[in-house]
């Protein structure tokens, strides 16, 4: 028969037998003159490259205490230039005044555990380099398993920031103001946090923001997703925005309400299928892509962990931080069983400032 484009299709269809290709179970075959089991001649396995997009997250060990412990100053107002005669004002206390201390508590301990049996392994492999491999392997993915649980809370730390800007504990004004603690108008429209303690006699919130008894707090707005060129250059021209005020004095963008210096950096934290559509929709089609590229370190993630409003967030880089509190590696000896058992021991302390910059973007009601 002739070779042909449509003989040659049924002549590979009838070959490529899909009984014969990836099934989980192996039938014996002796197809030799000898009727010994035919051999396996290859085993191999794929390694994935699991790694953590997040080691900006990583802030050092936590040799001895645990917890975490932040404090922040406020700015000193100036006065007016008196002779003050009688030296009063000389003597009077201008000590410095504080936002409330934050803390973080340890997240706790985890293990994770393998085993190895010794004996067993050897079994399964037809040469060294096949034993060897599957060793290696288990003590991957005994690595691998840390940096992808690592990852995940780290995921899961920045979410629980975008949750925090909706300051969903804020009340209502009644009778008198706290410190550090957070307040909205009857509408819900506005919300602050105070800077002082005081008793009210009839102020409304808009009152104490106008005389600095409390900042109105700017930590997350509601914009559409970008999912075409309009869409797109919102969110682009917003950010750009914001870049220009968090890199110069501002307040209102911090949970402490304090005034925050221009940010060292800034980073904005994206959720996958956002910037696949601002590329394609805005730079890629732009004259001038240097006008429309995003003027900080953007990282795109899977998620942000259980948080599901939240699309994008830009931070000061310092905002958030996972301290490593103890990190080893622990093995016992199963000799009746004839394994090696390894246990690691991990605890790790997260950490969110309420004094650097923060500002969620979030998906409209």
């Amino acid at each position: 028969m002739r070779l042909s484009i449509e003989t040659l299709k049924a002549s590979v269809k009838e070959y490529v037998k899909t009984n014969n290709i990836s099934n989980n179970t192996y039938a014996e075959t002796r197809d030799n003159i000898v009727g010994m089991l035919d051999k396996i001649g290859k085993q191999f396995t794929l390694t994935n490259q699991i790694y953590d997009k997040l080691p900006e997250l990583d802030s050092g060990e936590l040799a001895l205490g645990k917890d975490i412990e932040e404090w922040q100053s406020d700015m000193t107002l100036p006065v007016d230039y008196d002779v003050d005669a009688d030296g009063n004002k000389a003597l009077k206390d201008y000590s410095p005044t504080y936002r409330k201390p934050t803390y973080s508590k340890t997240l706790g301990r985890k293990i994770l555990p393998v085993s190895i049996p010794y004996g067993n392994i050897e079994r399964a492999c037809n040469d060294q380099e096949a034993f060897a491999s599957v060793t290696a392997d288990i003590y991957k993915k005994f690595e691998d398993a840390l940096t992808m649980y690592k990852y995940g809370v780290k995921r899961q730390l920045i979410g629980e920031l975008c949750t925090r800007t909706a300051l969903t504990g804020a009340t209502e004004l009644a009778g008198s103001i706290t410190s550090g603690e957070f307040y909205k108008n009857a509408t819900g429209t506005i919300k602050a946090v105070a800077m002082k303690d005081e008793t009210l006699t009839s102020e409304t919130l808009e009152q104490l923001i106008a005389s600095g008894k409390a900042v109105e707090l700017h930590l997350r707005e509601e914009l559409a997703t970008p999912v075409d060129e309009v869409t797109s250059n919102a969110f682009i021209k917003r950010v750009k925005e914001l870049v220009e005020i968090a890199s110069d004095v501002s307040e209102g963008y911090s949970f402490n309400g304090n005034v925050v210096g221009a940010s060292e950096g800034l980073t904005l934290y994206v959720k996958q299928g956002i910037m696949p559509t601002i590329e394609v929709e805005t730079i890629a089609g732009a004259f001038n892509k240097d006008m429309l590229a995003l003027p900080v370190t953007v990282k795109v993630i899977k998620d942000f962990g259980d948080n599901t409003d939240c699309y994008a967030v830009l931070v000061d880089s310092r905002i958030l931080k996972l301290f490593k509190g103890y990190d080893v590696v622990r093995s016992n000896e199963n000799g009746f069983g004839d394994r090696q058992n390894l246990f690691r021991h991990v605890e790790f302390t997260a950490h969110i400032s309420k004094n650097g910059f923060v500002h969620a973007f979030v998906i409209p009601a």
